[in-house]
């Protein structure tokens, strides 16, 4: 499956990436000179591509196209044709589903508000590890909530391939939360973040055909 991705920052990535993971061709369009704005999230530094655009975005490629040129958008159109006639369609068919919002019986909050503090009492004097297992041996369901530090030592964690490193070809590697799906009982592997542009000549001659010279001329003449 190949997958068109115009998304930037965060809600949009996390769901090709999602694709990506499972397998999908993900090519990611983003402008020639800035690329993603994720990309760049420290006022004053360098864009060097921060860890908040490497997680957000592993296993995809990248090409760059000016969306103003209409070359660029002939490009774009060559390469999902049908996408857009698709996507109105999809919208047509969305209804809004209201919220329904009820209010709390006085009494009800009052009594939550003692359990809260029976437990936070009882919290207090245990680890959150040792917390998860009490509450684990007495039947009930439970799980301690790691903060990031914890979660890059969790040993079990990267032996299972939910916690993975990233081997960048220009940062040293570092380790991110992978995809907790297994397929066939294996963890699927990450492959890195793409720098910006990396795949622009791969993408055009795989998907669409064109040859060097023809890319060189659209270089040329900033379509990518």
């Amino acid at each position: 499956m190949k997958v068109v991705d115009f998304t930037q920052f965060e809600a949009g990535p996390s769901c090709t990436e999602a694709l990506g993971w499972l397998g999908a061709d993900v090519v990611k369009i983003e402008n020639p000179k800035m690329g993603d704005p994720g990309r760049r999230l420290r006022p004053g530094q360098p864009d060097n591509d921060p860890y908040y655009f490497h997680v957000f975005n592993a296993n995809k490629k990248s090409i760059t196209v000016n969306l103003k040129s209409p070359k660029g958008l002939d490009l774009v159109n060559r390469a999902n044709p049908d996408h857009w006639d698709r996507l109105l369609k999809l919208i047509d068919r969305q209804d809004l589903i209201g919220d329904k919002r009820y209010l709390t019986p006085a009494d009800r909050v009052e009594r939550e508000a003692e359990v809260d503090e029976v437990i936070s009492a009882w919290t207090r004097k245990h680890t959150k590890l040792d917390a998860m297992k009490l509450v684990g041996e007495a039947g009930i369901p439970a799980g301690a909530v790691l903060d990031t530090d914890e979660l890059n030592k969790d040993v079990t964690f990267g032996q299972r391939g939910i916690m993975q490193t990233m081997i960048h070809p220009v940062h040293r590697p570092f380790k991110m939360p992978a995809w907790p799906v297994r397929v066939d009982g294996k963890a699927t592997r990450i492959k890195s973040s793409p720098m910006l542009g990396e795949h622009t000549d791969q993408v055009l001659s795989d998907w669409l055909g064109l040859n060097a010279p023809a890319v060189a001329e659209m270089k040329s003449e900033g379509v990518i």
